[in-house]
C-alpha cells in the first residue's frame, strides 16, 4: 500500500507543512494542537456544534481528498468523542424530570461519529467503520484498510483522533501522573492507494497480542515473521509510552506529541515526512506496545 495524501494536527507544526520533521520543537509546555483555519473546511454552523477532536479529523481527512471517491473510511480511535459524552452526561446528571436534554452531545458522543461526519460532508457511502482498541486502534484500522486493498479496493481513507478534557487530567493523578497536562487532541489521516502513486509505501502491519515477551525480543519476532532486517531499519519511532527500545536512531514519540492511544497514526505521519525530506533515511519503523501486546508498522522510500 502506498500513502498518496496525509494529513495531521497535533502540538508540532504539522498540517501542511513540509518537513516538519527537521523543525520538531522539542521540551514542549504547551501540548494544544496547532490548529488551521476551519473555516476552509467546514461552514459557521457545523462549526459551532462540532467538537475540537471532529474539527481536526475533518479538516485532515479533507485535506487528503482528491477527485477519487474513498473506497473505505475506516478511523481507529482511543477515546474519541469522550468531550461529548461526559458533555451528555452531565447534561442528564443536571437535568430536572420535566426539562428536554439537548441532543446534539448525544448525538457527537459515539466513537463512530468521526467517520459518519466525514462520510457525510463527502457524501460517501461506501463501507465505513471505527475501530476501539485502546493503544492498538490505528493498527487495526490499518490493517483493515490492507484487507480492504487485497480485496479489490483501489484507495481508502484511514486515520486516527483522539481527544482530551480536564477530566482526563484528574484521572491521571490517579494513573500516571506523568502523563497529567500531556494528554493532548490529535488526529493524522492518509489516503492509502494500491497502485504506487507515491514514494512511500506501507511494507508491512503487525501485531502480537498477549505475549509476555521483552519489548524488543517481541520487535525482533516481528521482524523476522515479515522479513524486515531491522539492522536497516534508519530509524525507529516508539509509540510506548512507558518502554525504551536499542536503537542507535530510536525516537519516543511522547517526547513529540505527548501521551495519547493514537500515537502511532502521529509516528506513521511523521514517518512519512522523514522519508520524504531526508533522503539518506530509506526504512523506518514505528513500533508500539501497552501491557502485554506489540506492533509495527514499517514505512519505506521506494520510487514511484
Amino acid at each position: 500500500m502506498y500513502i498518496k495524501n496525509s494529513a495531521a494536527i497535533s502540538c508540532q507544526n504539522s498540517f501542511r507543512n513540509k518537513g516538519y520533521s527537521n523543525t520538531l520543537v522539542k521540551d514542549i509546555s504547551d501540548y494544544s494542537p496547532i490548529s488551521p483555519d476551519y473555516k476552509e473546511f467546514v461552514t459557521a454552523g457545523q462549526m459551532r456544534r462540532l467538537s475540537p477532536v471532529l474539527r481536526a479529523s475533518i479538516a485532515c481527512a479533507m485535506a487528503c481528498k482528491d477527485d477519487n471517491e474513498w473506497e473505505s473510511i475506516i478511523v481507529g480511535t482511543g477515546i474519541g468523542c469522550i468531550k461529548d459524552t461526559v458533555k451528555f452526561l452531565d447534561d442528564v446528571n443536571l437535568s430536572k424530570s420535566d426539562s428536554l436534554i439537548p441532543p446534539t452531545a448525544f448525538i457527537q458522543s459515539t466513537h463512530n461519529t468521526i467517520s459518519g461526519q466525514i462520510s457525510i460532508l463527502t457524501g460517501n457511502h461506501n463501507y465505513n467503520i471505527t475501530h476501539s482498541h485502546r493503544f492498538f486502534s490505528f493498527e487495526n484500522a490499518l490493517l483493515d484498510a490492507k484487507q480492504q486493498i487485497l480485496d479489490g479496493a483501489k484507495n481508502a481513507l484511514v486515520g486516527a483522533s483522539e481527544e482530551t478534557l480536564p477530566l482526563l487530567d484528574e484521572l491521571c493523578e490517579i494513573v500516571n501522573p506523568i502523563w497529567k497536562n500531556k494528554i493532548a487532541t490529535s488526529a493524522a489521516y492518509f489516503q492509502i492507494e494500491k497502485l504506487p502513486t507515491s514514494k512511500v509505501k506501507i511494507e508491512s502491519i503487525a501485531c502480537l497480542y498477549n505475549q509476555k515477551l521483552d519489548y524488543h525480543d517481541a520487535i525482533q519476532i516481528l521482524c523476522k515473521k515479515n522479513d524486515i532486517n531491522f539492522e536497516e531499519i534508519d530509524i525507529v519511532l516508539n509509540a510506548a509510552l512507558s518502554k525504551t527500545i536499542d536503537h542507535k536512531g530510536v525516537k519516543n514519540l511522547s517526547d513529540i506529541y505527548g501521551y495519547g492511544f493514537s500515537l502511532s497514526a502521529l509516528g506513521m505521519h511523521l514517518a512519512e515526512d522523514i522519508l520524504l525530506s531526508q533522503k539518506n533515511i530509506k526504512n523506518i519503523l514505528v513500533v508500539n506496545s501497552y501491557g502485554n501486546n506489540c506492533s509495527l508498522i514499517h514505512v519505506k522510500h521506494v520510487e514511484a
